[in-house]
């Protein structure tokens, strides 16, 4: 495994792995990491009050960061080229330390009897050796330090051992590298490596590169200069040419840079649905429905639809118990405490997610006929959508909230004589419950307003023009639920587009201003359900990724 880290002042930073389109940017600040800081004022605050974010110690101000963007591009299947570019965005010059790094994943604490990989400083490169990947090597442009330990944790400082099973351990090179320690190897030999790039003032503006080479191949060592550099052309050229056949014409250039960023844990059973969703959207850009494609899925759903009812429907009631599924913690009660002895806790949330999950099959099923399968009768369909298309309830101006917003305020339930209670909380969690992590209480999710909106569609098709509902509810404003539906879907799109003043509504409230930040949309985990604006994690390109395959389909 590789990776980039960044180092200013008294701090290493690891960046993540790339998304698909091979590329990734992080900011890094210029001043030491405030790490005492942002512990100590989170500590004091309350739920009640936001995060403590790094842009709100001030160490970004005056763009005061260095941008770095690692790209990844293959030369053949088992030789990759990586190019990690920093610019200095800062008014003044700057030192700064890189240090791309390669490990083996630890599986010989373990205990296993497989010998233990190797890598090795030879010469320039660094020699990979592991008894089931077998042989690579790894060599950098420029002649820089390489930096050895070993990928073991660091039991004495984290959990107060009495010694380390090994005299190295992984956070050695940040030692080394902050505080000159020797928590290196001397011998060059361990499963962690590091190559050592620094510059002492990158000057306001400029930008300085660090080339590395991943190769099967000792002969490529060298392999860098034109040939390099045309290979990562040449991925990039093939990834603008593959998105400009994917995207749709008709979108604005702010658009395709949503679409691009978002196609880069699946807690509920969403597989059927997923590949049904994969089959149609081919369908579409071909001409051609993939059949075989759903005859050789459809075996495996089998399998895995019958995994959940063996294991999640104890005395096969078609009642689920589900486990952590998103929605189960909007309820009055703690669902994370245990529950009374000969009790189990069947879920409303789990049983949707698997009646969602049997539609699914039966629809790759039938994929080609006018049917309808739906958990509700046209009578029921029109209260639910009443309450569904409030704006006092559920919609809200970027999507459909988790929980009505008439329960601003609070209400309480009675359960058994125990007085319980429930609280639209359009933002984080204001409460203890699930430690903290009840967040399905007011804000706004992706993935089941994704597919909402392709349900709203489907009733749409089925009913036709004719049947029409207010949007928003009391407005008189009558739409059939097809226009309804792109109406949800514009209201999640525009969580991602700039609005007049430049500021796209659902980035997180730290996220700053400007060409620097504009030019990298992020993808939060959920958002308020008032004002849109992203909360939890915020590269989420997962299920908020969806907004993509909303880009595509327009």
């Amino acid at each position: 495994m590789t990776a980039a880290a960044a180092w200013q002042a008294h701090t290493v930073t690891g960046l993540p792995q790339p998304p698909r389109d091979g590329a990734e940017q992080r900011r890094y600040p210029q001043r030491e990491f405030p790490y005492r800081q942002l512990r100590a004022e989170n500590a004091r605050r309350g739920r009640d009050e936001p995060e403590y974010e790094l842009a709100d110690t001030g160490v970004l101000a005056d763009d005061r960061f260095f941008d770095v963007d690692v790209s990844y591009a293959k030369a053949g299947p088992e030789d990759v080229c990586l190019r990690i570019a920093a610019a200095n965005c800062g008014p003044d010059p700057a030192p700064l330390h890189v240090l791309p790094q390669i490990w083996f994943r630890n599986t010989w604490s373990w205990g296993s009897a497989e010998p233990a990989p190797r890598l090795s400083r030879v010469g320039g490169a660094v020699h990979c050796e592991h008894p089931v990947l077998g042989e690579y090597w790894l060599a950098a442009a420029a002649a820089v330090p390489i930096l050895v330990t070993g990928n073991d944790t660091n039991a004495v400082r984290l959990f107060g051992a009495d010694r380390n099973v090994a005299p190295y351990t992984k956070d050695g090179i940040n030692d080394h590298v902050v505080s000159g320690a020797a928590s290196v190897d001397p011998s060059g030999v361990g499963t962690r490596a590091a190559y050592w790039y620094r510059w002492d003032a990158a000057q306001p503006g400029q930008t300085v590169t660090a080339q590395l080479r991943l190769t099967r191949h000792r002969s490529r060592w060298t392999s860098f200069g034109p040939g390099f550099e045309e290979t990562l052309r040449r991925r990039e050229a093939e990834a603008a040419e593959f998105y400009a056949g994917l995207l749709p014409g008709s979108l604005t250039e702010t658009e395709r840079v949503v679409a691009r960023r978002g196609f880069g844990d699946v807690n509920p059973p969403v597989q059927a649905w997923a590949a049904l969703r994969v089959f149609q959207i081919d369908a579409a850009r071909t001409g051609r429905p993939d059949r075989t494609f759903l005859v050789r899925i459809f075996g495996k759903l089998l399998l895995n639809f019958s995994w959940w009812v063996n294991r999640k429907d104890a005395d096969g009631s078609n009642l689920f118990e589900g486990g952590f599924l998103g929605m189960d913690n909007i309820s009055a009660f703690d669902r994370s405490t245990a529950v009374p002895a000969g009790c189990r806790l069947e879920q409303s949330d789990a049983t949707s997610w698997m009646a969602t999950y049997a539609l699914a099959r039966v629809t790759s099923r039938r994929e080609d006929g006018a049917l309808l399968l739906s958990l509700l009768a046209e009578g029921q369909l029109r209260p639910v959508l009443e309450r569904l298309l409030d704006e006092g309830e559920f919609l809200s101006r970027y999507g459909i909230r988790s929980l009505s917003a008439a329960y601003r305020g609070g209400a309480q339930i009675d359960v058994d004589g125990v007085s319980m209670s429930i609280d639209y909380e359009p933002a984080e969690s204001r409460s203890g419950l699930f430690g903290g992590n009840s967040n399905w209480r007011g804000p706004v999710w992706l993935p089941v307003n994704v597919m909402l909106a392709e349900a709203l569609a489907r009733y749409g098709a089925f009913f036709g023009p004719g049947w029409r509902v207010d949007l928003p509810t009391g407005s008189g404003n009558l739409m059939p639920l097809t226009e309804v539906a792109e109406d949800l879907e514009r209201r999640l799109v525009a969580l991602f587009l700039p609005d007049l003043d430049g500021h796209r509504p659902g980035d997180p409230r730290d996220v700053g201003t400007g060409p620097l930040w504009s030019a990298h949309p992020t993808f939060s985990e959920y958002f308020h359900g008032d004002t849109g604006q992203g909360l939890g994690a915020s590269h989420q390109t997962g299920w908020t990724a969806l907004v993509a395959a909303l880009l595509t389909t327009r």
